[in-house]
Formats: C-alpha cells, structure tokens, sequence
C-alpha cells in the first residue's frame, strides 16, 4: 500500500483542522446547511441524478413518478446529511458521540465472544456508515478491525484519522483478507466490521441476488474468510428515529459459519439489507453505481464462468 508523501500528510492535517473547527459548530446550523447543499446538489449540480432516477425507478416500480420524486429529494437531503454529520464527527467526543449512536443489544458480543474468538459484523451504506466506526465505545470489544477504501492524497489523511479516532484498526480493502487470516492463529478476541453491499468487479462476480427487484452481484469474499475461519457473523441493523440519531440492533446469522452451505452468508446478509432498505429506503447509497454488472454482461465476458443465481 503506498505511503501518503510529507505533503499530503500535511495538507490532510491542515484540513482536518479546518474540519474540526467546523465540527464544533451546533447541530443546527450543519443541518440548515445540509438542506441548502441538498438543493444545489441534486437540481444545479445534478450528482449522479440520472443514476439515483433510474436506481430507484428500478428497485420501486410499484411507486408513482411523484413518489419517486419525493424519494430522490429525501435521499440527496440525507446524503448531504451523511456529509455534514461526518464534519460533526471530527469534533465528537465520547460523550457526544454517545448521544448520537446507541445499541440496542450490546449483551449479545459478549455471548458470541464467549462461543467464538472472531465476529465479522455485516452492514451496507445504510444511515451513516461513517459514524459506525465509533461502536467499540459500545460494544465489549478489546479490538475493533474496520476494512475500508483507500482514498486519495490529502483526504485519505483526514478519513483515517476520522475513522480511527475512537481506537478502531483500519485495514485497507485489498489487504484486508491477508490480515485476517494472519490473525487466524491469533487467541485474543477480534472483531472485524464490514461495509458488505459493494458491487464486485466483473471478474469476481459469481452469485447473483434477487435483490430490490433486480439481479444483483454480490462481493463474496466475507462469506469465503468467515467460513475458514468459522467465525460468528452479525448484521447490523439500523435505523434512524430522528434526525442525528442512530439506533443499531445487532442480528446473529451464524455462530459458526463453516456450517453453512456455499454463499449462504451473502443471501442472508441480501435479504436482511433489503428489509432494512424498504423501512426507509432513503437512508441508502443510491448514488452508487450498484447494477453495473448483469449476469448478461459476465456470460458475455466469461462465457464458461459457473454463475450461481439466487
């Protein structure tokens, strides 16, 4: 993984600085400036606007043009939402971000931990991911593992610091399955979150998913790491009871993974997603180019790739 330069390093400290001191404004005022992002984002700038239509339109074909409409409104406030609340997050303390996220069943890792040295928590881009990094402050965990993606210069400064903040470990996508099993010999307690709902790229897509109404490709390589390691997996349930508040509710799908059938992890961890979505559909990331590859589009490239269809 290469390094960030003397410059980009920084530049990260400078502006995370500067995002911190935003931070600190009040509630408020970040949300009053979440309401005007969102208007100049979804009808001036028009991010991904003909992507988040035809998502939607896809995933709701039981939904009216003006439900439609009031849904992608919905969604680009709560993306703006996501933006100023990540903002708030270089500013939060314990006790802060305490008020913002609960758990409803904390009591349940400390069963699993018991049975099982390795839980794998499962979520999507659903509320705000960002903020989730933050649960080892609630959970009993000694050691909370994030896997995330890199990103670029200056920014992936400000992200990891943020991320890190309230003592997670980062490990980047790519280098995530090789830490993982290196640890496998490993008997401390470890505890590794996931953001699961990623498209796979074309050469790595094997198991379609009905999901929202469409043939959905599913990443696969949690469910491949938590079977060798027969380790516990939990979904993260989420919702959101008011504005800024995240309540988590924690789901066990297995206690011991390597007693499931081939990618079953990664249908159950589809359907549960899925009830979460339609509760309140636009708490999730439809700017994400989800449906870029099709079973039509990996049989054409891959002619004599087993592709499973769920």
């Amino acid at each position: 993984m290469k390094e960030l330069s003397k410059g980009e390093i920084w530049r990260g400290k400078l502006l995370y600085s500067l995002l911190r001191l935003i931070g600190y404004l009040p509630s408020w005022w970040h949300y009053g400036m979440s309401w005007c992002i969102s208007y100049l984002l979804q009808y001036v700038i028009g991010y991904r606007r003909k992507v988040v239509q035809a998502n939607l339109a896809h995933s709701f074909p039981e939904k009216s043009k003006s439900e439609l409409r009031k849904l992608e409104r919905a969604f680009y406030h709560h993306l703006c939402n996501v933006g100023v609340e990540t903002v708030m997050l270089t500013a939060f303390g314990e006790r802060r971000f305490r008020r913002h996220v609960s758990i409803e069943n904390p009591e349940l890792i400390e069963e699993l931990h018991k049975e099982n040295k390795r839980i794998f928590f499962l979520l999507g881009h659903y509320g705000n991911w960002e903020w989730y990094t933050g649960c080892q402050l609630l959970l009993p965990v000694t050691e909370f593992n994030v896997a995330f993606v890199r990103q670029k210069g200056a920014w992936h400064y400000v992200l990891s610091k943020l991320r890190s903040k309230f003592g997670a470990q980062l490990m980047d996508k790519w280098d995530a399955a090789k830490i993982i099993l290196h640890q496998r010999n490993d008997n401390s307690n470890k505890t590794y979150i996931m953001v699961a709902d990623q498209a796979p790229g074309i050469e790595g897509a094997e198991l379609f998913v009905n999901f929202l109404n469409q043939y959905t490709a599913v990443v696969t390589g949690m469910d491949r790491l938590a079977k060798m390691l027969g380790a516990a997996v939990v979904y993260v349930d989420v919702e959101r009871p008011k504005l800024g508040k995240y309540r988590l509710k924690l789901v066990e799908m297995t206690r011991d993974a390597s007693q499931l059938h081939k990618h079953q992890l990664s249908k159950d961890f589809m359907q549960l997603l899925e009830k979460t979505i339609r509760r309140k559909p636009e708490l999730w990331l439809w700017s994400h180019k989800r449906w870029k590859v099709t079973p039509e589009l990996v049989k054409e490239r891959f002619p004599h790739k087993d592709i499973e269809m769920a």
